[in-house]
């Protein structure tokens, strides 16, 4: 499309997200999203966002192609794109997952199916999360559709496979992230100090509402140690994964995001070569068990002291870590390729 020749990339991106998927080499401008919170208070800093990103938009005379990350910037995008421009809305998280039923949810699920029907391409981290929502609203978005994986960058790749893995016993456990679903891992916790290091013990990576718990049990059992909060760098992913056997990643499946999601912390367990246990019914098990790299659990009614005598069976993880040795690159780290072909398309 020759028009486009002269076009720029307008991108409305988290700040802490730069590198995830536009299109690399292409002139980029930041956009600020509306503002810090949940569903319809994001919009409280709107006019502000609108002004800044009007003011972007003029600078570029020809085509332009926006970006709009999430619900507000998506909103931003619709109401700036001219009949010229092209318009790529990138969803990670589902905006109206998780409410409950009222006014403000029918409004927002408006607004989301209006930014659906605008956007020209649909940039989703995770195929079932398309498939569980906006394929049943609206099925003709699947010729917009553009699946992009929270893979990892390529700074990644020299890195990859260079933990190693320690057999016997104890087998040590990891968790990582964001410390939120208190009942969760505090089941575990209490397993695993009950355990008292015969079999596992635990490693805890994060911050959050759960990390004074999460410390109170590090104090009281020497097989659990609590590290605080980390930096998402290679190097530190790497000396985390050098100090755990099998990462554990629970979530609460009952919200249709992380049902459904695929999160950066499965494919940190693939870059590093860490086996898993994921949540029971949900997009991650099914992804570890196609690849055969761990299993998951009922994160409501496991039964962790048989979760640890099966771990015990030093086979199981053996097969687990040959698996890991065997997945493809491809399905570890990130390709924006599709994405960047289209927008080329645009531009060129």
């Amino acid at each position: 499309m020759g028009e486009f020749d002269e076009s720029v990339v307008v991108c409305y991106q988290r700040g802490y997200y730069p590198e995830n998927t536009w299109p690399v080499g292409m002139e980029v401008t930041l956009m600020p999203k509306a503002t810090d919170g949940e569903h319809l208070k994001r919009l409280v800093g709107f006019p502000k966002a609108f002004s800044v990103a009007k003011r972007k938009v003029r600078e570029c005379s020809g085509p332009q192609v926006l970006y709009g990350f999430g619900l507000e910037s998506g909103i931003l995008a619709c109401l700036l794109k001219r009949p010229s421009d092209r318009f790529v809305w990138e969803v990670a998280d589902l905006p109206t997952a998780g409410m409950r039923p009222s006014l403000k949810k029918s409004v927002a699920e408006w607004l989301e199916m209006q930014v659906l029907k605008r956007c020209d391409r649909l940039v989703m981290t995770s195929r079932p999360m398309f498939d569980a929502h906006y394929r049943l609203r609206q099925p003709s978005s699947e010729d917009k559709l553009i699946v992009l994986e929270n893979r990892l960058a390529a700074e990644y790749i020299p890195l990859a496979g260079t933990t190693k893995k320690r057999c016997g016993r104890p087998i040590r456990l990891g968790w990582t992230g964001f410390l939120r679903n208190a009942e969760l891992y505090e089941r575990l916790l209490k397993a695993v100090a009950l355990d008292g290091g015969a079999t596992v013990t635990l490693g805890i990576w994060g911050g959050g509402p759960g990390a004074e718990m999460a410390r109170t049990f590090a104090n009281a059992s020497p097989n659990i140690q609590f590290h605080g909060t980390y930096r998402e760098s290679p190097e530190t992913l790497r000396e985390i994964h050098s100090q755990m056997d099998v990462q554990v990643i629970l979530d609460d499946s009952s919200n249709l995001n992380v049902r459904h999601a695929i999160p950066n912390r499965l494919f940190y367990c693939l870059a590093f070569e860490t086996p898993m246990l994921v949540t029971a019914g949900t997009a991650k098990e099914t992804r570890v068990r196609s690849l055969g790299v761990g299993e998951g659990v009922d994160e409501k009614s496991v039964d962790w002291q048989r979760v640890f005598e099966r771990l015990a069976s030093q086979p199981l993880i053996d097969g687990w870590l040959e698996n890991l040795k065997h997945v493809p690159m491809e399905q570890r780290f990130l390709d924006s390729g599709p994405l960047i072909d289209v927008v080329r398309q645009w531009t060129h």
